[in-house]
């Protein structure tokens, strides 16, 4: 499956992602975003430069090695079909690929179809049962 990634998509994906910080309790929280490799201008002109107030965001740069954020990290939001989600299922992490143009309804990876979520209550509520279950890890480790 071949997904391109316009200018319009990464501008929605990352309007979802900034309304999540707004929307959820982010005490606590550090948002690590790392822009997709390769460089590119186009897209990343639409990576916000602010952020919402009080929220804890680390911007690395595209080339940040993405298996230092998955070890790092409880849960992973990427674009649909990102490797560093796709590793972090296989490491354990809650994994999503946030589809927010709903683009992405017919793929190749059947098994990820837990995984992609197209729409942003969807994603809300997700990253709170994700939130909720790691904490009770937290609180009753085996």
């Amino acid at each position: 499956t071949k997904f391109i990634l316009t200018p319009d998509f990464v501008r929605s994906f990352y309007a979802g992602v900034e309304c999540l910080m707004q929307d959820i309790d982010c005490v606590g929280i550090r948002w690590i975003i790392k822009p997709k490799r390769p460089h590119d201008p186009k897209r990343m002109n639409c990576i916000p430069t602010t952020w919402p107030n009080g929220v804890n965001v680390q911007v690395l740069p595209a080339d940040a090695n993405p298996y230092e954020i998955i070890g790092r990290s409880t849960i992973l939001i990427g674009m649909p079909f990102a490797s560093p989600v796709a590793a972090g299922m296989w490491y354990g992490r809650g994994a999503i690929f946030y589809d927010p143009l709903n683009w992405c309804r017919f793929h190749a990876y059947p098994e990820w179809i837990p995984h992609l979520i197209h729409d942003y209550a969807r994603l809300q509520v997700r990253v709170q049962q994700r939130r909720h279950a790691w904490a009770l890890e937290q609180t009753n480790p085996a």
